[in-house]
């Protein structure tokens, strides 16, 4: 048995890892945000050489994600063709080390082989996802705890200053992308608080962490809108067996409508005002929209390509494309490289309502919609969100070939077998 699972404990450590480093070690450490990403990438090419070189661990990673397999090699083609271009539009000012440097949060995608592959050998995602919501539970609860401090005491015991800039909202400290996988752990807390019968405490103390530094620190709007409509997507498809108990989910989405219809939205429409206190955030998103209007008329196809933030700066001065989600994304990579978004979601999309029968499809549904309204301003594929595309993309052909689809059981079982054999060997 320890055999069997070696490969998938070492790809589960490893996934603690990247997760850790991406958040900057919980911030409670002076090291530079370059080496962390070097630490996490480093990490990423080790268990995908393991995975390509280890001709049992590939054909379990096929076997399960054939679409996944195949969308990773269209990925690294894709890249390639990006360099092509860019090099050969902007010349010397598009060397190949810069080029690597802006796309290296791509390599993250491949992560999906060896979740796979953990998902596969342990056949328990919820053990991955319990360990996702932890650990963003640490980050998060760190940061709420260092901005109460900072906001009553201006006390600073995190290095929070290193990673990120720090800025002022509503009289409070505010950082954004405080964790890629926010929105992942915020659901599935969610999930479980709603559809698991145990634990319930846990899951509420930790979702409830996660969405007070959301509100608290991060204030991001778009990302309380899509959060919101998920948690409401989940109460509203739950089931209720008795009338007592639909009784009270309609009392609670009345309560949650009257709340949100006479407080909450006019706010958020409030804030989305020109006029108002956070007018400047909505000018500069409109002017943003008209610049990549223009581009995507001249240059739509190819779009500017993949290049380093000084060229596009001086193209375009104080324009962020990664403000305006998918369009900012398609102005950067040009229209043609949206099938990099559209495939794997038409093919979700699928899954879903041709595929998963069970409960969790609930929450396999309320991610994709999460995907979707993030796609207007914080898209999955931008560098502050990518880690959260390759535990999508494994969740989703996971379930699809667990459930629905015919796959090679010879495959896994000869595999288990194997290991099983080795481990009687080596004693």
């Amino acid at each position: 048995m320890w055999v069997r699972l070696r490969y998938s404990n070492l790809f589960l450590g490893a996934i603690w890892v990247i997760i850790i480093c991406e958040c900057n070690g919980f911030r409670l450490f002076k090291v530079e945000d370059d080496l962390y990403k070097a630490v996490y990438l480093a990490v990423t090419a080790v268990i995908l050489l393991i995975c390509l070189l280890n001709k049992d661990i590939l054909c379990v990673c096929k076997a399960y994600g054939k679409f996944t397999y195949w969308y990773i090699i269209f990925i690294f083609i894709f890249l390639i063709f990006e360099y092509r271009f860019t090099s050969h539009i902007y010349g010397n000012r598009q060397v190949l080390y810069d080029f690597v440097n802006y796309i290296k949060h791509y390599f993250l995608i491949t992560l999906a082989m060896p979740l796979l592959y953990i998902f596969t050998i342990r056949n328990n995602v919820k053990s991955l996802l319990n360990s996702v919501l932890l650990l963003v539970t640490i980050t998060l609860g760190l940061i709420l705890l260092h901005s109460l401090f900072y906001d009553w005491w201006e006390i600073d015991f995190l290095n929070v200053s290193m990673y990120t800039k720090i800025i002022s909202r509503n009289n409070r400290m505010r950082i954004w992308d405080l964790s890629s996988l926010e929105g992942l752990a915020i659901i599935y807390g969610s999930y479980c608080l709603l559809y698991e019968k145990r634990k319930k405490v846990m899951y509420l103390l930790q979702t409830a962490i996660c969405i007070a530094a959301l509100v608290y620190v991060e204030q991001t709007r778009m990302m309380l809108i899509s959060l919101a409509t998920c948690i409401l997507f989940m109460i509203i498809m739950k089931r209720r067996k008795t009338a007592e108990g639909l009784l009270t989910t309609g009392a609670l989405i009345l309560l949650l409508g009257i709340i949100g219809g006479f407080y909450v939205i006019p706010k958020l429409f409030e804030s989305f005002a020109i006029n108002s206190v956070n007018g400047a955030s909505t000018l500069d998103r409109l002017r943003e929209l008209r610049v990549a209007f223009y581009i995507l008329r001249n240059k739509g196809i190819l779009g500017l390509g993949m290049i380093n933030k000084n060229v596009q700066r001086h193209l375009f001065s104080n324009v962020t494309l990664e403000d305006i989600g998918l369009i900012g994304y398609m102005v950067q990579t040009g229209i043609w490289s949206v099938p990099l978004f559209i495939f794997p979601m038409f093919r979700m999309a699928l899954i879903l309502v041709h595929g998963i029968k069970e409960k969790f499809r609930i929450f396999l549904s309320t991610v994709y919609i999460y995907l979707l309204i993030t796609s207007i301003s914080l898209f999955i594929l931008d560098s502050p969100r990518i880690l959260m595309w390759p535990f999508c993309l494994a969740l989703f052909e996971f379930y699809n070939k667990k459930c629905f689809e015919e796959y090679d059981e010879g495959i896994i079982s000869e595999y288990i077998m194997n290991e099983e054999c080795n481990g009687k060997n080596s004693k």
